[in-house]
């Protein structure tokens, strides 16, 4: 199905993203530096805004929004993992349809299609191999498997100041690894159905990640050869 298609390139990128991190990284999260995962303490409560209805089902309007998030040019994400009560965090600076800008807690990677680059000791060197094995990854993990299961749509709030309906959701998708299952709260912005915040748990196999984005688009952003 041409939607599931598209699903497997747009806003699975952030999932795709951060499961390469781990991978390549070898962020397992298990006590090596990783920051202590603050406790969640949830906002006061205000009263709802006048809940505007969601205009399809929510399976449905989760399908449709990652089809509007493929369809942005620019995109910055801010990502937390955390794993057994340690936190990573990633920013993410992405331009269609091959640039990503990476930080990860001080490590800088750089990756323009199949080049790669990084940045030691405050010099970046060409890395070709940590392009290709993103590459690799992308087109291994996106693949017609992926499914949205089950969506709900659950309340209407404010969300930076612009109207936002929450829902929750459960994805899951087959690469060479096994089956990978992802559920939790996604934020689509009302006005154009964008997902702007999403917290989630990832399932790969009998590990389990917390991860949370918060996304932006339409930026002025250039990414571009570092040496």
């Amino acid at each position: 199905m041409q939607t599931v298609k598209k699903i497997g390139r747009g806003y699975i990128r952030g999932y795709i993203l951060g499961y390469i991190l781990i991978v390549l990284l070898g962020l397992l999260l298990s006590g090596c530096g990783g920051k202590a995962e603050p406790e969640f303490v949830p906002p006061t409560r205000r009263p709802a805004p006048p809940t505007l209805q969601p205009a399809a089902e929510p399976k449905v309007m989760i399908e449709r929004a990652i089809d509007a998030e493929f369809a942005e040019t620019t995109e910055r994400m801010h990502m937390t993992v955390s794993k057994n009560g340690n936190l990573l965090e990633m920013d993410l600076d992405f331009v269609a349809p091959d640039r990503y800008y990476m930080n990860l807690q001080g490590i800088e990677l750089i990756v323009i299609g199949s080049q790669g680059y990084a940045k030691v000791d405050g010099k970046w060197h060409a890395d070709p191999n940590s392009g290709a094995k993103l590459d690799e990854n992308l087109n291994d993990i996106v693949r017609d498997s992926i499914q949205v299961l089950d969506a709900e749509f659950i309340e209407q709030v404010t969300y930076k100041g612009e109207a936002t309906h929450v829902y929750t959701f459960r994805m899951t998708w087959t690469d060479n690894q096994g089956e990978k299952i992802s559920e939790g709260k996604m934020w689509l912005r009302v006005a154009d159905g964008l997902p702007v915040k999403s917290e989630e748990n990832l399932f790969l196999g009998d590990l389990r990640y917390h991860l949370n984005y918060q996304l932006e688009y339409g930026l002025d952003l250039k990414i571009e050869p570092p040496i």
